[in-house]
């Protein structure tokens, strides 16, 4: 008589990419706990010093960028930091409760990532996450560049109030984390996947 078999629930898709980001933000995080440890003044990104001054610093953009995100809602959420400044938490809480309970299983070192992002102020961390949450409501086709399902977000959502993006925005953002989860097109932080995300952005709309 054979002997039964063992049976693992296989995850969903949207499992798997909330788990993913969880596994990648905390490794940004140790990246940046490494780097202020190592250098505690600050003078290397992810120090103390930077890291205390990352809304201040993004406070000071020049009108001209203002002006020109005001044309555009993916620019003026990047562009301009008032409104993360205010709303930053309130978004950060829908992500994350929106992959607990995508996830409600997931191993504690990824919930621990999540929670950590649950207390930032980094506006950098912010968008990253603001983004994977946007391209999470859709099915993605990367063979295509398209989407072809779309999940709506909450009622109440910031992605239903404020950030409303066009079709072709999404599918800009799917792509670049698509790439970024595979690490394609030299996107290996994110620093580099939300500048790579947003330049890319600029020169299409502009």
């Amino acid at each position: 008589m054979d002997p039964p078999s063992l049976y693992f629930e296989e995850p969903s898709l949207d499992e798997v990419r909330v788990q993913w980001f969880a596994i990648m933000l905390g490794d940004q995080i140790l990246c940046s706990n490494a780097a202020s440890q190592k250098f505690p003044g600050g003078k290397k990104r992810g120090g103390p010093k930077a890291k205390a001054s990352s809304k201040e610093t993004r406070s000071a953009s020049p009108s001209c960028l203002t002006d020109i995100g005001k044309k555009d809602p993916m620019l003026e959420f990047t562009l301009s930091p008032e409104w993360l400044n205010a709303n930053g938490a309130a978004c950060v809480r829908e992500i994350v409760n929106y992959a607990k309970t995508t996830s409600p299983k997931m191993e504690q070192y990824m919930l621990d990532a999540y929670n950590t992002l649950l207390q930032t102020e980094d506006h950098l961390y912010m968008m990253a996450a603001v983004f994977f949450y946007a391209s999470w409501l859709c099915t993605y086709d990367p063979q295509t560049s398209t989407i072809t399902a779309y999940k709506p977000p909450p009622p109440n959502s910031f992605l239903a109030t404020y950030l409303v993006l066009d079709e072709a925005t999404k599918e800009e953002i799917c792509g670049a984390c698509h790439a970024f989860e595979r690490g394609r097109n030299q996107m290996t932080s994110f620093p580099s996947f939300v500048h790579t995300l947003v330049t890319n952005h600029f020169k299409r709309v502009f």
